[in-house]
């Protein structure tokens, strides 16, 4: 699948991945993605957002986590109807999912998924127990831990969606990095630039030698110019493709999907 065709994930562990493999099929959608980093940055809602979807992006802080509640609300506002199907509610906020998630009325808003990503464990300040009584209880089950995110679906989705949101994203996808995306968006640039540089450095030496050519005692000017354009030709093909050098490693580094 090439680069123009394929799925531009932008969730830091592609949390989208999951979420388009289950949810791609519909012509459009809703989601809600609350963050404490800000969303433009490993948002899981942009893919959507590029597609068509509509979202409802709130960033916060732990100590802020409160007003992020009473989301029913906040969609209220921005002109969701009671009733919309709400599609998936991502959360990434470690240290205060529960606050968060007690802001969400999944009985009236009944989001299809919930992604909740985890704290690091050296570092978590609760725990999935901490919610998940919560979300059983409300009828969510966990489907998957992709080991920075927990997925959940609705009970009564669990049928349509369970299988397709039971693995982490992988080469079947056909997705592609938005940090793959930029490094070859990189080459391809540096590539033209290479192409343009040279080109009018090479029509100009052509230039000199015609004019030199054009002198009936230019025998020993010729021969010396010839010369010169071809340690020239030597030394600018090194030297403008060095950024192409530089960007090739990062390529080689970067995984293809």
């Amino acid at each position: 699948m090439s680069p123009e065709t394929a799925f531009v994930s932008h969730a830091r562990n592609h949390e989208d991945v999951v979420l388009w493999r289950a949810l791609g099929h519909l012509p459009s959608g809703r989601y809600v993605e609350v963050s404490s980093r800000s969303t433009a940055e490993g948002s899981v809602g942009r893919a959507f957002a590029d597609r068509g979807w509509h979202g409802l992006s709130l960033d916060v802080t732990p100590e802020d986590a409160g007003r992020a509640a009473g989301l029913d609300a906040r969609m209220s506002a921005g002109g969701w109807a009671p009733g919309d199907d709400l599609h998936f509610v991502a959360v990434a906020a470690p240290g205060a999912t529960s606050e968060l998630l007690r802001g969400v009325d999944l009985q009236r808003l009944r989001p299809w998924v919930l992604v909740v990503e985890l704290a690091q464990p050296e570092a978590a300040a609760e725990r999935p127990e901490d919610w998940e009584d919560d979300l059983r209880a409300a009828g969510y089950t966990a489907c998957l831990f992709d080991g920075i995110s927990r997925f959940y679906v609705a009970a009564d989705r669990a049928a349509e969606l369970g299988d397709a949101l039971g693995h982490p994203a992988c080469a079947r996808d056909g997705f592609i990095s938005r940090a793959h995306l930029s490094a070859l968006e990189l080459n391809q640039e540096l590539v033209d630039q290479t192409t343009h540089w040279r080109t009018q450095a090479l029509t100009r030496w052509a230039d000199a030698v015609s004019l030199v050519e054009a002198r009936e005692d230019g025998d020993d000017e010729r021969e010396l110019l010839r010369r010169q354009v071809l340690a020239f030709q030597q030394t600018l093909s090194w030297r403008v493709t060095r950024p192409l050098r530089a960007v090739r490693p990062l390529l080689g580094r970067v995984r293809v999907r």
